[in-house]
Parts: structure tokens; sequence; C-alpha cells
């Protein structure tokens, strides 16, 4: 498609956002790349890192597929699973890491993408798995409302029988990325 694409590796989600934050500005002083045409793309912790980064560094396109915007709800959500699943162990680091959300509301609402709603930048498109149990599709559906209410160009898509990364999938959600990034000319 004429894109280049980085996918860096990170531990958390602030080392993310800083690392993305990073990266665009280097790609940017390369000078010979039109701005609007730089975007970040990430699946589930990279949605959300992609969506922080947004909100610190310009870029023309945020691809968010499956990623948290709430911190606690996704905390409430992981925690009511039994110990030893996956998303026990999420929520027991959370907790191990901030505490719960009603000692610490002041980190959780730093940590979701919610809080800065308003400062995400570039078109946005928004991609979940309707069978995803990491994840829930009410994260997906929040963010896309509050984007709506401010007036931005978004755009959300459920894939239907998807669970959370979206392997089983991973042609359908590049077809519904291409296709986003060519109605609006970034490629």
């Amino acid at each position: 498609l004429g894109m280049v694409v980085l996918a860096p590796k990170y531990t958390d989600a602030s080392d993310g956002v800083t690392t993305a934050i990073r990266a665009l500005k280097k790609l940017k002083a390369l000078g010979n790349i039109d701005p609007g045409k730089v975007g970040l793309l990430g699946v589930s912790l990279g949605g959300t890192v992609s969506l922080l980064a947004s909100t610190q560094e310009r870029v023309g396109f945020v691809a968010d597929i499956g990623g948290w915007v709430d911190l606690a709800a996704l905390y409430a959500h992981l925690s009511k699973f039994q110990k030893g699943t996956p998303q026990r162990y999420i929520a027991d680091l959370v907790k191990s890491t901030l505490g719960e959300p009603d000692e610490n509301r002041e980190l959780y609402e730093l940590s979701s993408p919610l809080t800065y709603v308003d400062k995400i930048t570039g078109s946005i498109l928004i991609i979940h798995g309707s069978s995803d149990s990491m994840v829930p599709v009410s994260q997906s559906e929040t963010l896309y409302r509050r984007l709506k209410e401010l007036g931005r160009d978004v755009e959300y898509r459920v894939i239907e029988g998807g669970e959370h990364i979206l392997t089983d999938k991973r042609e359908v959600v590049m077809a519904v990325v291409s296709d986003f990034l060519k109605r609006r000319n970034i490629v």
C-alpha cells in the first residue's frame, strides 16, 4: 500500500507511548514525508498506546484494534474472571501496579485514553471483535460515542466472531484498514 509500518516492542503503555512519540518525531524530521499520512496502528495494548501517543504528537490517522480506553472499567471486567485465566492474570497485574480503582482513581484516569479523548488527533478507525473476552466491546463503543459527540472523523467496525487480537480475522481487518485509509487519500 506504499506505507512504512513501525512495530516497536514495549513493556507497558507509558513505554509504548514514549517509543511511538519518538518514532513519529524522527519520521517527521526526515522532511520528505507528508505528516498527514503518518499514523498509528495498534492491536490490544498497542491500540491504547496509539490513541495515547496521538494526543502528544499530531498524526493523520489512528487505527485502534481491540484497545482498552477506560482502565477502571477494564479492571472491573477482568477481575471477575477466575484465578488462572489470562483475564484474571492481567487484572492482578494491574492491581499489583496501581492498586484498586477506588484507591487510586487518578492513576486509572491518567492511564485511560478516554481522559484525553478531546486531544486524540487524526482520523480514527476503531475495530473490535464481537467475541473479545479480554477487552469488552463496550470499551470501543464508548470511545466511538465520545468521538462522535466531539464531531470527529471516526469509524467503528465490529468483526463478528472475532476474538481479542483478531488473529483469525487478519485478512478482514487489513481490508477494513486499507479501505479506511484509501477513502481518506492516506494511501
